[in-house]
């Protein structure tokens, strides 16, 4: 069907948009497409931290491989067109975004991984329950995560069934009437009940005045207000070997696929990436004589770490995600400086 309607892009043209040639028959179509990913991926810089971001119908991955540009930014593009998606393999091999074929649903993540960023490109009118898709997307959100929706229409109820009409008639003439069973069209009115803002209106008297743009840009969220997440504030806790555990002694925290890469590129690299614990010795002596241990037999050897050490610890381990330190030893309270150490 898209290689009907011309959508289908070589993978020269693919590694260039959202820019295309000005005879291109959806020339206009992309820039539209070209503003609106410009203001998302602004709008993400602005959050000034890594962003681990979900693109729900990636397509052949253009904009999943944008917003991988972010500093910091892990991005997933998920789509069920095989095609498009061995294409951005192909065409975005240099880019950190990953891809996955395949239908978009909780099983594919797991329970664990969730994202900060959730994001519907020209995809949400091939869901047919926009209620149904937010509240599935919704579960796989960190907290204060959102849900970005872009190049899609939006209508009114009278405009819904006109369209509908006009796509029937439309993929009929294609010879794939079929299809138009696989294109929905929204209102604005289901957004209702949700925390939900309209970053870019189209029918704004500005845009009315240009008629650049023709999509809406929907941000749901943060996730603490959306309806029917009971106990979403709550944060899901994960040992390091997997299980679910509660409370706030956890060693390791709530884990994202984020801090997931950078672990596993810890162990897979010469340089360290994660540091999610941490164990410094204060004071290498131990006044105790253990018979299982042997650390006090090297009293002579003295070492311990200063308030002075600990200054110049602390920006490298926030930049590694540290989230435990433990103070071992010797006898870390043999250190006379320990406490202004553990201030730090």
């Amino acid at each position: 069907m898209r290689q009907k309607e011309g959508r289908f892009y070589t993978d020269e043209q693919v590694s260039r948009l959202p820019e295309i040639e000005p005879i291109h028959p959806y020339f206009h179509e992309w820039q539209m497409r070209a503003r609106s990913g410009k203001r998302l991926v602004s709008y993400l810089q602005k959050k000034n931290k890594p962003l681990n971001i979900l693109e729900i119908g990636c397509g052949n991955g253009w904009l999943s491989a944008k917003m991988a540009e972010l500093d910091g930014a892990l991005v997933t593009g998920i789509d069920t067109n095989k095609p498009e998606i061995e294409q951005a393999h192909r065409v975005f091999t240099n880019s950190s975004a990953r891809f996955i074929y395949g239908t978009f649903n909780l099983d594919t993540f797991g329970k664990f991984i969730k994202f900060d960023v959730i994001v519907f490109a020209a995809s949400f009118q091939y869901f047919p329950s926009a209620r149904g898709i937010i509240d599935e997307a919704a579960k796989l959100l960190d907290e204060g995560g959102e849900i970005h929706i872009i190049d899609t229409h939006f209508y009114d109820t009278e405009q819904a069934k006109l369209s509908a009409s006009r796509s029937k008639k439309y993929y009929a003439n294609m010879g794939v009437a079929e299809m138009a069973g696989h294109y929905f069209h929204h209102s604005l009115n289901c957004f209702d009940g949700f925390d939900h803002k309209a970053l870019f209106n189209p029918k704004s008297w500005l845009n009315r005045v240009t008629k650049k743009d023709a999509f809406y840009w929907i941000r749901i969220g943060p996730t603490q207000t959306l309806p029917g997440r009971e106990g979403f504030k709550k944060a899901i806790k994960v040992s390091p070997t997997g299980g679910d555990l509660e409370g706030a002694d956890n060693m390791v925290g709530r884990q994202s696929l984020y801090h997931t890469f950078k672990r596993y590129n810890t162990l897979r690299t010469h340089r360290i990436s994660a540091l999610p614990i941490v164990i410094l010795m204060p004071h290498s002596a131990c006044n105790c004589r253990c018979v299982m241990c042997d650390i006090w037999k090297d009293n002579k050897n003295l070492k311990q770490i200063t308030p002075d050490d600990i200054s110049k610890l602390v920006r490298s381990l926030k930049k590694l995600d540290t989230q435990r330190v433990l103070m071992s030893g010797g006898e870390a309270l043999l250190n006379k400086k320990f406490l202004v150490c553990v201030r730090y």
